[in-house]
């Protein structure tokens, strides 16, 4: 993990300061539950896509708290 840490985050350094999300990422394997035909369809995404999407929302996030940006009336979807 040390080995490839340091290149994962070159990479979403790279993506955030050109604002370009690679089309790679944003393709999902969708699979489909096989008991029961009411659930709704799974899509996979790639890791390294969901990794970032997680170190962006911590940043917006902590940034928004930080500056007391959120709606006082804020209820849901807040964490």
């Amino acid at each position: 993990m040390h080995i490839l840490l340091p290149v994962i985050i070159d990479i979403f350094n790279d993506t955030l300061s050109a604002s370009f999300f690679p089309t790679s990422w944003k393709y999902a394997i969708r699979t489909s539950a096989t008991v029961l035909d009411d659930f709704r369809p799974i899509s996979i995404l790639p890791a390294l896509s969901k990794a970032l999407e997680f170190v962006v929302h911590q940043q917006v996030y902590k940034y928004l708290n930080d500056n007391i940006l959120f709606d006082s009336y804020l209820s849901g979807y807040h964490t």
